[in-house]
């Protein structure tokens, strides 16, 4: 895990702590700074289906949470958030879910996502 994706995880934890408007803020300007892992496999982007039945862009803090979600099956591949962001974007998701076998994380709808990309 990348030192910056050590504060990453500790935004995360705080916003799981106490849901509001500063730990999100701080989440969110955290988030923006950060490298996440994808799952790929060969050059295709591995996509997750959620509860709700609508494709999400799994993003990961570290190859460990990926394997956690994927075991073994797909390849990971680094990329800056903001990439990750247009690629949510881009597609058509739902939003971008975040360590979603954990051990911490969240599901970032598509309009959190266009928010972070408007961002200043």
């Amino acid at each position: 895990m990348t030192l910056g994706n050590v504060e990453l995880v500790a935004a995360i934890e705080a916003v799981a702590a106490r849901d509001n408007q500063f730990t999100r803020r701080g989440l969110f300007e955290t988030l923006r700074r950060a490298e996440l892992v994808l799952a790929v496999e060969g050059e295709e982007l591995v996509l997750a289906i959620g509860e709700d039945d609508e494709a999400y862009v799994p993003a990961f803090t570290d190859v460990g949470a990926m394997r956690a979600a994927f075991p073994g099956a797909y390849d990971p591949r680094l990329e800056p958030a903001t990439v990750v962001f247009e690629l949510v974007l881009a597609g058509d998701c739902a939003g971008l879910a975040l360590n979603p076998a954990g051990p911490i994380g969240g599901i970032l709808t598509r309009d959190d996502v266009s928010s972070l990309v408007q961002a200043p």
